[in-house]
């Protein structure tokens, strides 16, 4: 048991060495999503969740980032500051697509994040990362007028239904998309990005009469920066662990389930039935399972495992084990 508790110990100092390697000092704007609301946190640059449903993130936090239902009517309006429309900069956010939406007109995409460099009825966007219903990939591009648009492609097709870490990074040379801390593409851009003044920077939608497409799925974890990220920074980001990694705080209001046997090898069992994540001591998703009371963990590697159950996006439990 003493091993046990040293192991975990060594494990979230890991997490907090990570945390601390993430970038701040070209960080302009921050949208965790963690007090309710979408308020920048750390300036005044506060955006307005229309539509969206508060759900838990990917550690299981309750009420700690946005889900869009692919309607009209669900998007995050992050507003029209020049700040957000850096000529040399970064996006860092967290995406779990939920099903691919067809309605709507024009370009064949969900858009997961977008602002505008002119008003016309294509190639007007500025920046943008998508999900390409075609391809079944997320691309992430940036635009020249009158119609100079360099993309880049994740390596493989992204999966529904899990988390992911998604960072556009660009400059006058080049644009560069990253998942899950690893560089996918990097195109060469040759011209300084420009942005069309009083048009929002949106998340889930759009916002345009010809392309007129929106998002189907959760969005947590945006930053903004004025810079291009490192590859070390980017790798700090998408290890960064839960701000409430101690799910067993005093004070917290999620009962703790029994999770059995534990440690285990094969099988676990959950106090009830219910839908359930396992994510590993920094937050990241390993599996995932519907209405069930057991999950197979076979597959796993050695360590401890963070358990979240929940019912209709509301948590309702929570619980760790050792795998051995």
């Amino acid at each position: 048991m003493k091993k046990q508790v040293v192991v975990f110990a060594a494990l979230m100092f890991c997490g907090s060495a990570q945390q601390a390697q993430t970038s701040t000092d070209c960080l302009v704007a921050q949208y965790y999503f963690n007090q309710g609301n979408a308020n920048d946190d750390i300036g005044p640059y506060h955006g307005n969740a229309v539509g969206a449903t508060l759900v838990p993130d990917r550690f299981g936090n309750p009420n700690a980032a946005y889900y869009l239902s692919g309607a009209p009517g669900s998007y995050i309006n992050l507003g029209t500051t020049s700040v957000l429309k850096p000529t040399s900069g970064s996006i860092s956010m967290w995406v779990n697509i939920a099903d691919t939406v067809t309605a709507g007109s024009g370009y064949y995409i969900n858009p997961i994040l977008l602002t505008k460099c002119q008003q016309g009825p294509s190639c007007y966007e500025a920046y943008c990362i998508y999900y390409d219903i075609s391809s079944s990939k997320v691309v992430a591009a940036c635009t020249q007028l009158p119609c100079t648009q360099p993309s880049a492609l994740t390596n493989s097709t992204v999966n529904a239904g899990l988390w992911h870490h998604y960072i556009l990074a660009y400059d006058s040379t080049a644009i560069k998309l990253y998942l899950d801390g690893v560089l996918q593409d990097s195109v060469a851009k040759g011209f300084s990005s420009f942005f069309l003044a009083g048009d929002s920077v949106m998340i889930g939608n759009s916002a345009s009469v010809s392309n007129n497409r929106f998002f189907n799925g959760t969005v947590d974890d945006i930053r903004f920066y004025n810079c291009v990220l490192s590859s070390a920074q980017v790798t700090g980001l998408y290890n960064e662990a839960s701000p409430s990694i101690g799910i067993n705080d005093p004070g917290s209001t999620v009962k703790k389930i029994t999770v059995f046997p534990n440690p285990a090898e094969k099988i676990i069992n959950f106090s009830e039935t219910a839908d359930v994540m396992i994510t590993d001591t920094r937050g990241r998703e390993i599996t995932a399972g519907q209405n069930t009371n057991w999950t197979d963990i076979s597959l796993l590697a050695p360590g401890i495992y963070l358990v979240t159950l929940s019912k209709k996006h509301v948590i309702t439990g929570r619980g760790k084990f050792i795998k051995e």
